[in-house]
């Protein structure tokens, strides 16, 4: 993460399995998520659940209002959705399916905090500005934007910019920026390119202080050629 000090970037490569949530703010939103999972080979059992409960499911994703005060720490998820207070912790196939949104959000705020925060020695030299790129983005590109404002629970006074790049990736000139309610903080969602890393043109007068690889398909029998 990019300091005061430094001008370096931090690589974060996370092993997590892509769950691809395509167009979630539709009116048909809901049926959409349940339909891309009965075509997988694995069926994954809180979208089995969320089929034969779709109230409890819709409830379960709706995200909550802010919080008065900020989340001071991660350290797990059941912690976490009781600060926020989801409506989820009475079953465990509804905790599953939040986790299943928000995983990318909350590993780059973990990440984050683990490099940044007060007990890494870092953090008065961390900037007011964070700058991170997710490197073939797949299913975080198509993350409701509700899902990725969850980051500004965490901290205030600070501007974060996400952008996204990789094949995968649907090119946006319009960028979104959310703001919480008290207008304590901003962050900003980019769709900056579609193809590889490697090939996307780079301008020297930003500077990127994290690039995250969730599941790019660096590892993949048929995508690894690519990287």
């Amino acid at each position: 993460f990019g300091t005061r000090k430094h001008d370096k970037a931090i690589l974060i490569m996370v092993p997590l399995i892509s769950k691809r949530i395509l167009h979630l703010q539709g009116p048909f939103a809901f049926k959409k998520l349940l339909l891309m999972n009965q075509r997988r080979s694995f069926q994954d059992a809180a979208f089995l659940w969320a089929r034969q409960n779709p109230a409890a499911a819709r409830k379960a994703l709706t995200v909550p209002p802010d919080n008065r005060s900020t989340i001071t720490s991660l350290t797990s998820l059941e912690k976490y959705l009781n600060q926020r207070k989801w409506d989820v912790l009475s079953h465990p196939h509804s905790i599953a399916l939040v986790s299943h949104v928000m995983s990318a959000p909350l590993t780059m705020w973990h990440a984050f905090e683990q490099y940044c925060g007060s007990a890494s020695g870092f953090e008065e030299n961390i900037t007011a500005k964070q700058k991170w790129c997710v490197i073939g983005a797949r299913a975080e590109a198509t993350l409701p934007s509700q899902y990725w404002r969850e980051i500004l629970q965490f901290e205030r006074k600070r501007k974060w910019s996400i952008e996204f790049c990789g094949p995968d990736v649907r090119p946006s000139s319009i960028p979104v920026t959310l703001q919480r309610e008290d207008n304590s903080s901003q962050l900003t969602l980019t769709w900056s390119y579609q193809g590889y890393f490697h090939e996307k043109p780079h301008s020297h007068q930003s500077i990127t202080d994290a690039y995250f690889l969730f599941n790019p398909g660096l590892g993949h029998a048929n995508l690894k050629k690519d990287w």
